[in-house]
């Protein structure tokens, strides 16, 4: 479903006791809260779950794709090797390499491809964003989105529908081991629906390898509240370009989960669950984009936002949010009934 939280030393948890016919850990009673398990998540969702004991898992599947794909490329090669190579490798091979377009400046690169007339061009986003980071930090795709269309919203409209947003109840900000993706996903429709701008900031540790599931990385991105913990390989949440005071359009990231009391700027939010101690990547994308996307260095083309590939994933989202809101209740209950003195007059 992202103000630093400090990291977390986790090595000495221990699951916390079942409720019985779930399989949603809950504080132990003696439990100091901030032990609270870090929930991995058990059940099969669309869309890419950001826990990091979820990551071996998606190297797999990706790696059985990419053979899969390879498979039936090959086939088809192999039974066509007298004509003209197939469109797809030419274009492949006439690309710039990886190495080649990771030693130019991204915003470089940006600018050189055709651009989506009109809206707002998020390349100068990217650039302060990568050096407010610094050099452990990288963009990701820069061509994948420009002229990012919708309303440049004002202070007060971002403020006003972000209040919304954390109101909304069916949308569990406080369950941080997993479902930003689909938190993300809602909470961007509510400024869509008001003609307002939106696109989807995502942030992935950049030390992963692809082709090795068992290359397990030690890093991780940390946050926690009083209910929950998270552990991630990835993070994401709408970020929403305002005028601010001065009137210079900034974009700012809505993440209640980060930071409930407002919206924040996008080095902000990163640095809230970021140690600065190793290498990230960031990908500003439309916000059709339901999970991470791999590097393309082919299909170097900025793309337009989908309203049917947006709708499509909307029923995933909400389907993601009730399970996981569900779960933080029975952990919030099981906090309350030993510290009634905590629980607000509507918990």
């Amino acid at each position: 479903m992202i103000n630093r939280i400090p990291s977390l030393d986790v090595s000495g948890l221990q699951p916390a006791p079942q409720i019985k016919g779930s399989a949603s850990p809950v504080i132990k009673e003696e439990a100091d809260p901030k032990d609270a398990v870090i929930l991995t998540g058990s059940k099969p969702r669309a869309g890419l779950k950001a826990s990091i004991d979820s990551l071996p898992e998606i190297i797999a599947g990706r790696i059985e794709e990419k053979e899969a794909k390879s498979s039936v490329l090959n086939t088809e090669t192999t039974s066509v090797k007298h004509e003209k190579p197939p469109a797809v490798l030419t274009q492949m091979e006439e690309s710039p390499s990886i190495s080649e377009l990771l030693g130019s400046d991204p915003i470089t690169v940006l600018s050189a491809k055709p651009k989506v007339e009109g809206g707002i061009d998020v390349g100068p986003f990217e650039k302060k964003l990568q050096e407010e980071l610094g050099s452990l930090s990288r963009i990701q795709n820069p061509w994948d989105i420009n002229g990012l269309q919708g309303k440049v919203a004002s202070i007060q409209e971002l403020n006003d529908t972000f209040a919304e947003i954390t109101a909304d109840k069916s949308i569990p900000y406080e369950f941080l081991p997993d479902g930003c993706y689909a938190r993300a996903h809602t909470a961007a429709q509510k400024y869509l629906d008001k003609g307002i701008n939106c696109a989807k900031l995502y942030v992935m540790l950049d030390n992963i390898d692809w082709n090795n599931p068992s290359g397990f990385p030690d890093e991780r991105f940390r946050a926690e509240n009083k209910f929950t913990k998270g552990e991630w390989w990835y993070h994401v949440a709408p970020v929403v370009f305002a005028k601010d005071e001065s009137g210079n359009t900034e974009g700012y990231v809505i993440d209640p989960a980060v930071n409930k009391d407002r919206p924040i700027k996008a080095s902000e939010w990163i640095k809230a669950f970021w140690t600065e101690d190793f290498k990230v990547v960031f990908d500003t994308t439309h916000a059709d984009i339901y999970e991470p996307q791999l590097e393309d260095f082919t299909n170097n083309q900025p793309r337009e936002f989908s309203q049917k590939e947006f709708d499509k994933w909307m029923p995933e989202a909400l389907k993601t949010n009730k399970e996981y809101g569900a779960e933080l209740k029975q952990i919030k209950d099981s906090y309350y009934a030993h510290h009634p003195e905590e629980k607000p007059d509507r918990a």
